[in-house]
């Protein structure tokens, strides 16, 4: 009797232990399992963040001191074409902006030496010429297009055909020959070379808001906007003539 009662106590402890020893090995193991888990998931967003930042640092971070609003304010030509979009007028800081000499903020120095040193290689003293292929080079960057060089082959060859096209507005010479045949006539090459002329009427207190804008004067024509937005092009030129208040705009563009 006393044989069974120790038998009946032992089955019954073991019936007791048994489930909670499993309970404890299950709970282990959903336990593991689940610091298993969130250790992958803390991983990868270690990698992410840590993926995401040297992208960022990479290819968008922007200069502390870069003031996005004086760049746009200054420039008009940015302003029309990226408003006040800051990403995009630092990619045109960091892609043109610096080596056109454009400031990034009331106290940048540097822009002044920039200047200087792209009017002296060029050659060019005037104003309304820069103007003109800031204008054009910010409007290429808003369509993901390369800037063009200032180029003094083809500034000199624009003022040449702007007082030409006040004689005859045409891509033909007053001499009847093509305009292509200026290049030659002036001693340069004429291998692949355009050219936009245009004709604006103005009073005499607005000519050089005219001049500076004649770019939208251009985008209005597909044809003349496709020479501008040309990708085969490697640089560009400017010249105006200024009759009365008639002016006559040129843009010309070589692939060399």
């Amino acid at each position: 009797m006393r044989k069974k009662c120790e038998i009946h106590f032992c089955v019954f402890v073991f019936s007791i232990i048994l489930p909670m020893w499993k309970n404890e090995n299950k709970l282990y193991f959903m336990e593991k399992t689940l610091i298993k888990g969130l250790f992958a998931i803390a991983l990868f967003v270690i990698v992410m963040f840590a993926g995401s930042t040297d992208i960022y640092a990479a290819g968008t971070q922007i200069d502390p001191k870069f003031d996005y609003r004086y760049y746009a304010d200054t420039y008009p030509d940015l302003k029309e074409a990226f408003g006040y979009n800051k990403k995009a007028l630092w990619n045109h800081y960091v892609n043109n902006g610096r080596a056109e000499g454009r400031k990034c903020c009331p106290e940048d120095a540097g822009a002044a030496v920039a200047a200087g040193k792209r009017t002296e290689t060029a050659n060019v003293a005037d104003k309304h010429v820069l103007d003109m292929s800031n204008r054009l080079n910010a409007y290429r960057a808003s369509k993901g297009l390369q800037p063009l060089e200032l180029s003094q082959k083809c500034n000199d060859v624009a003022k040449l055909r702007a007082k030409e096209i006040a004689t005859s507005f045409s891509h033909k010479r007053p001499n009847a020959t093509d305009f292509a045949a200026a290049y030659t006539e002036l001693g340069y090459t004429t291998q692949g070379v355009g050219e936009n002329i245009g004709m604006m009427y103005s009073d005499a207190l607005d000519v050089n808001a005219s001049i500076e804008g004649s770019i939208g004067l251009f985008k209005g024509s597909s044809g003349h906007d496709e020479n501008m937005l040309g990708a085969t092009w490697k640089c560009a030129g400017f010249g105006y003539y200024v009759d009365g208040n008639t002016i006559y705009i040129v843009q010309e563009f070589s692939a060399s």
